[in-house]
């Protein structure tokens, strides 16, 4: 969870950024401030994906073919 929380954390710090950026007008702040969001939107997606999929390999399905036999 920490991978998302410093993920979601750099999300809220780029979107202060624009913020600032389009007070200043200062076109390169915002453009940076657009790239950095949107990559991290990206990685948390993919991150929450990449849980998604280790969680689901990591659960097991009891075997009932055992207890029927008995």
């Amino acid at each position: 969870m920490k991978r998302l929380d410093r993920l979601f954390g750099l999300q809220i710090i780029s979107i202060v950024a624009g913020f600032v950026g389009e007070l200043l007008a200062s076109e390169p702040l915002l453009t940076a401030a657009v790239g950095v969001f949107a990559v991290t939107v990206v990685a948390t997606f993919a991150q929450m994906t990449g849980d998604l999929l280790w969680g689901l390999t990591q659960h097991r399905i009891p075997d009932t073919a055992t207890d029927q036999r008995r």
